[in-house]
């Protein structure tokens, strides 16, 4: 679905290209005055959650956008989380993100939805807790295709 012309044209306007302006300037302004760096405290330390690294990787992501000040530990940490470029095709365990190249081990799958896969009993236990819901989710839907 296209917007109507007036909206199209709207956006281009060197109006709205002021008030981007302006709003990008206010929330650089914002980040730079200690926000940005209280949001790096804050995802910094629930990276050890599930996908936790990947949440201040975006936070890096929206502050670079804005033009935003990072402190040079900061910057430092996010060259060294994930970044790894992996084959989308290859399974990859569900908590850790070991692939079989890694440590030469073989992934299994869950042994109840057959979506998830796991390097490990360990990994499989510890990430039973977020992958419950969907589990189930996936096994009813199979068995109501039975």
């Amino acid at each position: 679905m296209v917007a109507p012309v007036e909206t199209r044209e709207f956006y281009k306007a060197e109006e709205h290209a002021q008030y981007l302006r302006g709003f990008v300037t206010g929330i650089r302004r914002r980040l730079d005055s200690g926000v940005g760096d209280e949001l790096f405290e804050k995802y910094r330390a629930l990276e050890h959650d599930n996908q936790g690294q990947y949440r201040t990787i975006v936070v890096g992501a929206l502050m670079m956008r804005a033009g935003a000040k990072i402190k040079a530990d900061d910057m430092q940490h996010l060259r060294s989380l994930p970044g790894t470029p992996r084959d989308f095709h290859e399974p990859s365990c569900f908590h850790c993100g070991k692939i079989h190249a890694d440590d030469r081990i073989n992934l299994k799958k869950c042994g109840h939805c057959q979506a998830a896969w796991y390097c490990g009993i360990d990994c499989q236990k510890t990430h039973r807790k977020i992958h419950k819901a969907s589990c189930k989710e996936i096994w009813e839907k199979v068995l109501a295709n039975v």
